[in-house]
């Protein structure tokens, strides 16, 4: 019986084949050129990556700056923001747009930005021009020589408007035209029931 279970064991074994020893992978030629390549891009990759990652922070950041200037900043006391009320002021004197036009313009580029107010009244464009034009009044002129130009062509019932304007002299620009706002400067405005030289000498003496 024990040499029965003996035979039986060997004959297993000898069947049983044999398994091969484990041997290294056969690498082929230029697979280290060919890893060093792929650091190399992976290492290009990264920095790219972070290339990429602060321009995205940079261009994020100017856009939320830009963002939040464009949002209308309130004057105090005043339901419209200064950039608008500046738009307005420089459409009807420089553009010679009229104050109802303006108004209709204004509403309607308030409303192309996403930007809900209410429409200027013409009465508001008009008081804004009028304090632009307080403002020059008040600006003193720079040194240098000047030609006088006094209208008081302009009556109001028995009052003559006297406009007093100042054009500079100067010698490095010399044209034949007719002069236009930029070359003028009003330096004066008042109305009386009669204007003489004295007057008006005394007003420029004060200017």
């Amino acid at each position: 019986m024990f040499d029965l279970q003996k035979k039986r064991t060997r004959r297993c074994q000898q069947r049983t084949p044999k398994l091969p020893k484990k041997t290294r992978p056969h690498r082929r030629p230029g697979w280290k050129l060919k890893n060093a390549q792929k650091q190399q891009r992976i290492k290009q990759l990264s920095t790219k990556i972070t290339q990429l990652t602060k321009s995205r922070q940079h261009w994020r950041t100017k856009y939320n700056h830009l963002k939040k200037n464009q949002q209308p900043h309130r004057l105090k006391h005043h339901p419209y923001c200064l950039k608008l009320m500046l738009l307005s002021v420089v459409l009807h004197i420089h553009h010679n747009v009229s104050l109802r036009a303006c108004s209709a313009a204004l509403y309607e580029v308030t409303q192309l930005y996403g930007q809900k107010i209410k429409r200027i009244s013409a009465t508001t464009i008009r008081s804004w021009s009028m304090r632009m034009g307080h403002y020059y009044l008040q600006m003193r002129l720079a040194a240098g020589s000047y030609v006088l130009i006094a209208d008081e062509s302009i009556l109001i019932g028995n009052q003559k408007l006297l406009v007093l304007l100042a054009v500079r002299q100067r010698e490095a620009l010399c044209r034949i035209a007719p002069l236009t706002m930029q070359d003028v400067s009003v330096i004066h405005v008042q109305s009386n029931t009669s204007w003489k030289g004295v007057d008006i000498a005394a007003m420029v003496s004060s200017n």
